[in-house]
């Protein structure tokens, strides 16, 4: 596993996210670490600068919002399928044809 920025859980450039991620900590320890060292030791600040512009982000998986986003397509269709059924129960029903003619009235 190779060292990234991980820009879906960042607070300002995702790299204390990328250093937790890699290294299996706590993000926030590594965040409060961070800024510890840039008051403790200011040239720390350019080298969290330079991670942030050398390290790449992290690859996103495509497959699961693939699948979710089928799955919400689905119940979408199904939802939609609900509305027309009973649309047509209601066009094709008595009470219809009785709103109607009181409605040409």
């Amino acid at each position: 596993m190779a060292l990234h920025k991980d820009s879906a859980h960042a607070k300002l450039f995702g790299v204390c996210a990328g250093i937790a991620q890699f290294w299996g900590a706590d993000v926030t320890l590594i965040r409060v670490m961070t800024v510890f060292f840039s008051f403790m030791f200011p040239p720390s600040v350019f080298f969290y600068v330079l991670l942030a512009f050398l390290l790449s982000d992290a690859p996103q998986a495509k497959d699961d919002s693939f699948s979710q986003a089928l799955d919400a397509l689905e119940q979408d269709f199904k939802l939609i399928e609900t509305h027309v059924r009973q649309l047509e129960d209601y066009v094709t029903s008595d009470a219809f044809a009785l709103h109607k003619k009181l409605w040409d009235l």
